[in-house]
């Protein structure tokens, strides 16, 4: 029953704020920041029919703005209106062609009509424009991409030089946002397996499931020694061991245990 009220509670804010952002919309309809995170609600909520009914509500003022076709397609996708979501990726794209969410809902299109060789064409072309790109959008493309030839029946190669070259590798950048990462490395092995190919993929599976469970464990890891440090903060060793707890987890706040570990550290015998 615990896990239950949580979750209406969660439901509840996650509603309110859409009113929120509902009523904002009415006054600033350009304010295609709130719009997204809105969305965002809405994918997690299963409520694409509202993330449309939002987009739809700001779209005339809108108009030159090539984010807004993107934000449109999506919805469209899950409704399955293929059509109307490729028109209105495809605006989006006529007006700025590194636009990543109307590539990416271009792609999901070209995916759908199973039009995978030219799906692959089509990402690939896009790629160069992804330099500054989150660790989710990148890979996920790339996902797309990997997919498509994995449907189509290319060689198997070609679909882990995906995964080692542009998702995997993605880790190795200082910024890298490492569970959006383990996210879509995750996805296409589950394709692997569903086709009874894991043999082909080697170790890394293996390697994927070692880093998933470190990770949980420096969650675990983190959450005890941040209730230590609440008693006893004046430690060094503790915030070391926070330090490289939150590297671990890939949190922000691993400059901050560090910050505070150094100047503990000075302070006895300097």
């Amino acid at each position: 029953m615990l896990w239950d009220s949580s979750d209406l509670l969660l439901k509840f804010f996650f509603l309110m704020e859409l009113v929120f952002v509902l009523k904002l919309l009415k006054e600033f309809p350009r304010d295609l920041v709130s719009l997204k995170r809105a969305q965002v609600i809405c994918f997690y909520m299963g409520l694409p029919g509202l993330s449309l009914s939002l987009v739809q509500q700001v779209l005339p003022q809108n108009e030159g703005e090539n984010y807004i076709y993107g934000m449109l397609a999506f919805p469209l996708l899950e409704l399955g209106r293929m059509e109307d979501a490729e028109k209105a990726a495809r605006r989006g794209f006529e007006i700025n062609k590194q636009d990543i969410w109307a590539q990416h809902a271009l792609c999901h299109v070209l995916q759908y009509n199973c039009f995978f060789k030219e799906a692959v064409k089509f990402v690939e072309e896009c790629s160069s424009s992804w330099g500054s790109s989150s660790s989710f959008m990148l890979t996920h493309n790339w996902w797309h991409a990997a997919l498509c030839y994995l449907e189509g029946n290319a060689p198997r190669q070609r679909v882990l030089e995906i995964y080692d070259n542009y998702i995997w590798k993605e880790l190795d950048k200082n910024d890298s946002v490492t569970a959006e990462v383990y996210l879509n490395a995750a996805g296409l092995l589950l394709r692997f397996y569903v086709r009874g190919e894991l043999d082909i993929v080697g170790d890394r599976l293996k390697i994927l499931a070692e880093c998933l469970t470190n990770q949980v464990k420096a969650l675990k890891a983190i959450e005890v020694l941040e209730k230590q440090i609440k008693k006893r903060d004046g430690v060094p060793f503790l915030w070391r061991l926070l330090e490289r707890g939150y590297k671990l987890a890939n949190k922000p706040e691993e400059a901050i245990a560090k910050e505070k570990a150094t100047a503990l550290e000075t302070r006895y015998f300097n």
